[in-house]
């Protein structure tokens, strides 16, 4: 039991250390990284509206091509932050930056469930934590950004469903996948490769694990 105590805290310990560190290194370029352009005006008047006007969207950021559409997530997401914040685009920002963050001990655990290795788990961590997608990506307020916070659970919940599978895993599959394309329209790309994930991971999809999968994505 003293064995277990004393492997636990140092397991806690490093994952905090990893997580803090990378934490204050994003932190200690926020404001000097962090810039608000012609996007970050229009998504910022569209979530004031949203709160202060009461004007309900339902329809999000254009994408690159003429009359297609991201999901409204966004909208909704920013309004919160900037009702909170008094309008502040850089408490907004550090909204998500901490969002972001908090994913960490997600990918130690879902490293740690598929190697069962400690060390590997950690080292991965390591590098995710102070990957320039990741740095970068928690500085930019823009809906793509959202994914840096859904993936990692999306993940985790999909290693889960191949080791125990069950509908409310499949249901949170389903609603993870729907905010991620909700976030932004070109991780359709993740839910075609949904299928090949399953052949990879060994995982027969019963009617009923469709079905309640497939009423989370729609949610």
């Amino acid at each position: 039991m003293k064995l277990a105590t004393k492997y636990l805290s140092k397991n806690t310990v490093l994952l905090l250390a990893i997580i803090l560190a990378a934490f204050f290194f994003g932190l200690f370029f926020f404001k000097d990284q962090f810039f608000f352009y012609y996007d970050q005006g229009r998504d910022a008047y569209e979530a004031y509206a949203i709160y202060h006007d009461k004007d309900l969207k339902i329809q999000g950021p254009g994408t690159d091509i003429p009359g297609l559409y991201h999901g409204v997530l966004w909208y909704y997401f920013l309004s919160v932050p900037y009702l909170l914040g008094g309008e502040n685009s850089l408490l907004a920002g550090l909204f998500l930056f901490f969002l972001i963050f908090a994913t960490l001990p997600v990918i130690w655990r879902l490293s740690f469930s598929m190697f069962g290795d400690r060390n590997l788990s950690f080292a991965i961590l390591l590098l995710y934590a102070f990957s320039p997608a990741l740095q970068i990506g928690s500085r930019w307020l823009s809906n793509p950004s959202l994914a840096l916070v859904i993936s990692p659970i999306l993940f985790f919940s999909l290693w889960k469903f191949s080791k125990k599978k069950n509908l409310r895993d499949a249901f949170l599959i389903g609603v993870l996948s729907g905010l991620l394309l909700q976030a932004n329209l070109a991780y359709l790309i993740c839910l075609t490769s949904l299928p090949l994930i399953c052949i990879v991971l060994k995982i027969r999809v019963k009617v009923s694990e469709f079905f309640y999968f497939t009423l989370g994505l729609l949610l």
